[in-house]
């Protein structure tokens, strides 16, 4: 774990290196590896009013008609006119116990939800009750925004209308590689499918442990009859949505999945993956309330990918948590990057701004062009524009968005899967970034660097070997008295952790840059190290 130190010049604000603070930092300090093996490493959502994400310090915590025995935290509870704590993830307790948790899975288990019924905003609810030194953390539940409605070659009649296919070269790719030819899944977090479409319901993931309509929990998860996915706004099996807000789900899971070489509608660019359909929405159906509890349900329920055509500003810690844990649990999430046209690197969107998923940005159909955002920070970029795809009640029609290219990147990251099966999700990401094309010379207004590694490509993906590929995966900072407090004429110890998934690098230097004046490094370069990778 290479260290640098820096010391702060007079005019640096003092401040506490935080957890946005950290990332806001690391964003600023451009690390690269040179060398023999040269490779790069890259560097307010909206909330549930009355309700609050809580974990406390004692994990055996009792919750005894809305009292925790916490003073500060049920004085407050009382004055807020607390109605419910409960586990955020109930689920996990039954799953705990038919087989042993990872480590991030087991912690999200003590994570609890508050409801309130006071006007008070949940941020200002979550300070108080983060007063009571029993609390570890209080903070508002996100909702979070779908992104974008705008509105061997298959036999499906209507492929020839699919050029982005041919763009990012999954024709070609397919001659390698099918889902269908393998176990992956694809989870669709989103506002409901209407998968008993006619292009999607062949594609449609069965529990193999549960048995239909006996109204029990065959499996043990927490789930009754979950036989095709859960809908998560209704607590029932069914995943569908309703009327105009189950549209969006259906787009994206068309893309991905609908049922290739059918001789119907559509080809779906996983070639025949399986997806599990899971309804994250809102009472009103119209945002995701459950998105998170819709990611952790799919990385238990064996989903190899999870696409995320949604997300919004503001980091949140645990939505980082839930994501971490889908990541250690074998699944990588495919996250959209936002459709607002601005900078990532200025203003991070979540969860895309997560390190531990596939961030995805959009072009034009055919094209290369940037439509939505980029920046450094944004993994890869798909076709994004007038996307052919499936629509409710057995309907197709064209749609916009980084909604629409995530789930065409997801497909490639099922057909890298397929390909290669013991690919870790890190792995996953890894292959899809490092095979992209550079896109800059395609920029109408130039910004070089700014897009990431590129556009996919499907068919490098699935044929060529990939690597070194590291990836800065920690930072820690504290100044001369070992306390995360920074104050102008701190010398700051940076504490970095690197890791290669993909490749061998020997003789690589890591490097720290800035462009702050402020900042003088006086150890900011370690040379001659070597990574193994895996």
């Amino acid at each position: 774990m290479p260290r640098k130190r820096a010391a702060r010049r007079p005019g640096l604000p003092a401040g506490t290196f935080g957890p946005a603070r950290r990332r806001q930092i690391a964003a600023v300090l451009l690390c690269l590896l040179t060398g023999p093996g040269m490779a790069q490493v890259d560097a307010v959502s909206s909330v549930q009013p009355g309700r609050l994400f809580v974990e406390f310090a004692n994990r055996d915590v009792r919750v005894i008609q809305g009292k925790t025995g916490l003073t500060v935290f049920d004085r407050a509870a009382e004055r807020y006119g607390v109605q419910s704590i409960v586990k955020a993830f109930p689920f996990l307790d039954a799953i705990a116990r038919e087989r042993m948790l990872t480590p991030a899975m087991e912690s999200l288990r003590f994570i609890y939800s508050v409801e309130y019924s006071a006007p008070q905003s949940p941020e200002v609810m979550a300070r108080d009750l983060a007063r009571d030194p029993g609390v570890i953390l209080a903070e508002p539940q996100p909702v979070r925004k779908v992104t974008g409605l705008t509105s061997e070659n298959p036999d499906d009649p209507w492929f020839t209308t699919q050029g982005y296919l041919g763009h990012i070269r999954l024709p070609e790719a397919w001659e390698v590689a099918k889902g269908g030819q393998s176990r992956v899944v694809i989870a669709i977090i989103d506002s409901g499918v209407h998968w008993e479409h006619e292009d999607l319901r062949e594609n449609i993931w069965t529990n193999p442990n549960e048995v239909p309509g006996n109204g029990v929990d065959d499996d043990n998860n927490g789930f009754i009859d979950d036989i095709n996915g859960w809908n998560f706004r209704t607590g029932q099996p069914d995943a569908y949505g309703t009327g105009i807000f189950a549209t969006h789900g259906t787009v994206v899971a068309g893309i991905a999945g609908a049922v290739t070489n059918n001789g119907l509608g559509i080809a779906g660019a996983a070639w025949n993956a399986q997806f599990i359909p899971v309804n994250a929405a809102c009472v009103d159906g119209a945002s995701l309330c459950h998105a998170l509890a819709g990611v952790v349900y799919a990385s238990l329920m064996g989903a190899d990918i999870i696409n995320c055509s949604w997300g919004g500003y503001g980091y949140r810690e645990v939505e980082h948590r839930v994501f971490q844990a889908a990541f250690a649990e074998g699944a990588l999430a495919v996250t959209a990057a936002g459709n607002d046209g601005i900078s990532e690197d200025l203003e991070p969107h979540y969860p895309s701004g997560y390190a531990v998923t596939l961030s995805v940005g959009a072009t034009a159909r055919t094209s290369d062009v940037n439509q939505f955002n980029y920046g450094r920070s944004v993994n890869v970029f798909a076709p994004g524009s007038r996307i052919f795809t499936t629509l409710p009640e057995n309907r197709y029609g064209f749609q916009s968005g980084t909604s629409m290219a995530t789930p065409l990147t997801s497909a490639v990251a099922a057909l890298v899967k397929t390909a290669w099966p013991d690919y870790t999700p890190g792995q996953i990401r890894e292959q899809v970034r490092l095979t992209a094309h550079n896109i800059d010379a395609a920029q109408p207004t130039g910004n070089p660097g700014e897009f990431g590694r590129g556009r996919v490509d499907a068919f490098r993906a699935v044929t060529e070997t990939a690597g070194p590929a590291v990836r800065l995966t920690a930072m820690e900072f504290a100044n001369q008295h070992g306390s995360p407090e920074a104050s102008s004429g701190d010398v700051i110890t940076v504490q970095a952790q690197f890791t290669n998934y993909l490749g061998h690098a020997s003789g690589a230097t890591i490097a720290l840059r800035t462009e702050a004046v402020f900042v003088e490094f006086i150890k900011g370069e370690v040379a001659g190290v070597s990574l193994a990778y895996g």
